[in-house]
């Protein structure tokens, strides 16, 4: 494993925190404006990863 400096952990530590919380908004957003729609584009997405 390479060796990085404590700051550009935390500079990944900040990427991997920003985009969870986009992810969870989006999520939010796409169940409280969609409720039928989003088990539909749930097995999208899930489709989409296993592709």
């Amino acid at each position: 494993m390479p060796h990085l400096s404590p700051l550009k952990w935390f500079y990944i530590y900040m990427c991997m925190m920003i985009w969870t919380l986009i992810m969870f908004i989006k999520m939010n957003y796409m169940y409280s404006f969609h409720p039928k729609k989003i088990n539909i584009n749930y097995m999208k997405f899930n489709l989409k990863w296993k592709i």
